[in-house]
């Protein structure tokens, strides 16, 4: 299939995404029909359907097998990830009757750090307390307590948040290029081969690290290297699981991933110019909101 033009669309193709990922996971159309109780005709219909709408292709199909292409690589990644999410929240809103006299708690959280930092961790306060309910939604910038019916947020710390809300700090928000460890060899020998990422979201984190890193010299910014953009984050940083190329990130978004071994840091990190919040409405008190923030910092470690 040729690249080309996408067709618009008003919608995500949320269904034919979760096929695509049963694909993935499953290995093969066969195997993803007898998982998802489709017809192979119909798990085909919909791969189609979503390559037409991206205008690329993301399998290469077999005989009994499928396997994703370089771009179905990223799909599927922050598909994966993506649908995780998905079914954190449901679970958190779809409340159970026998715990329909829960606490509830409801969190404004930034997309991405929402995605990579907040969810991966929140199992261990629900375990801490199983009798509260933690609703998380996505949110970016001023919060509308009223409005959003939130009873806490976390932001970064580039807006005025009014004086009807308290503040108090989460934790920095430090940066440092990450690529995935096969990209290490040649970033270490041809840096300027290697594409570089960037979120639209901060379109200056290599400006600013070509800037503050003393490493940066003879290593970046002499001349144009191929580069990528991406919409959010967390999109950027799949890319760069995927070994699409090395990323300037903030450090709680990708630290995971470092443990983990899925990116590396070969330059370490560097400060940021912006660090992370936590807002809740001025006056209003609530116990749980407070045990909540509290167990939140301690999920910083100390050197962040």
């Amino acid at each position: 299939m040729r690249n080309r033009k996408p067709t618009t669309s008003p919608r995500l193709p949320l269904e034919d995404l979760r096929v695509f990922d049963a694909v993935v996971r499953h290995g093969g159309i066969g195997a993803a029909a007898d998982a998802l109780a489709l017809t192979q005709g119909a798990v085909s219909k919909r791969i189609s359907a979503l390559e037409a709408k991206a205008g690329v292709r993301l399998l290469e199909r077999g005989s009994r097998k499928a396997a994703p292409t370089r771009a179905g690589l990223v799909l599927a990644a922050s598909t994966a990830q993506a649908l995780e999410a998905l079914a954190t929240a449901w679970q958190a809103v779809a409340v159970p009757a026998a715990d329909a006299g829960a606490h509830r708690l409801a969190v404004s959280c930034e997309r991405s750090l929402a995605l990579r930092w907040l969810i991966p961790r929140l199992g261990g306060f629900q375990a801490l307390h199983p009798e509260v309910v933690v609703h998380v939604q996505a949110g970016g910038g001023p919060v509308d307590f009223g409005a959003e019916g939130a009873d806490v947020a976390i932001r970064r710390d580039d807006f005025a948040p009014g004086r009807a809300v308290q503040t108090a700090p989460l934790m920095p928000e430090p940066m440092a290029l990450v690529l995935a460890p096969a990209l290490l060899p040649a970033w270490r020998q041809a840096p300027r081969t290697v594409r570089r990422l960037h979120s639209a979201t901060r379109p200056d984190a290599w400006a600013q690290w070509v800037l503050a890193c003393p490493q940066a010299d003879g290593v970046a910014g002499r001349a144009a290297a191929p580069s990528q953009m991406f919409e959010h984050w967390f999109l950027a940083i799949q890319a760069a699981e995927s070994g699409l190329g090395a990323l300037v990130a903030p450090v709680p978004l990708v630290a995971d991933a470092l443990a983990q071994g899925r990116l590396v840091a070969p330059h370490g990190s560097m400060a940021g110019q912006g660090a992370y919040v936590l807002l809740w409405p001025r006056g209003r008190r609530s116990v749980w909101r407070d045990r909540f923030m509290a167990w939140l910092r301690g999920q910083v470690p100390p050197a962040q």
